[in-house]
């Protein structure tokens, strides 16, 4: 979520920002935006250097399309993986189309709680989950 992830980093610029792809063009870009980030070309979490690393928050807008088919495969993954990368009260934020079930994929994580729409403008959703 490049916009966000830019957003935030200038108003806090001590924050220490990482930003995780598997397109080497995103990661381009997001370096170019976010100058101070850690930029890793990796398949989901397989570039951070110990698998026990954990984040205050993970914002993503993951790829739900293979093509023009749904592909809900990396959204699952990201959901299901992020509370093992998220501090205890970390924050995941998944911004998706709305059509997306993400509410009812992040319900499905018993270490998630307080599950919440945060924004909806009738084409896409962002939506938050706190980490147990």
């Amino acid at each position: 979520m490049m916009i966000f992830s830019q957003g935030v980093a200038c108003r806090e610029p001590s924050l220490k920002v990482t930003m995780l792809d598997a397109d080497a063009v995103a990661l381009k870009a997001a370096n170019r935006n976010v100058a101070q980030a850690t930029c890793l070309a990796s398949d989901r979490w397989q570039a951070l250097d110990d698998e026990h690393t954990r984040f205050d928050w993970i914002v993503s807008n993951p790829p739900v399309h293979c093509g023009i088919q749904n592909d809900f495969t990396v959204l699952s993954a990201l959901i299901s993986d992020a509370p093992l990368h998220l501090v205890t009260k970390g924050i995941l934020w998944i911004v998706a189309q709305e059509y997306i079930p993400v509410g009812v994929m992040l319900s499905m994580v018993d270490t998630l709680e307080d599950i919440e729409m945060a924004f909806s403008d009738g084409r896409f959703t962002v939506w938050k989950a706190t980490a147990v």
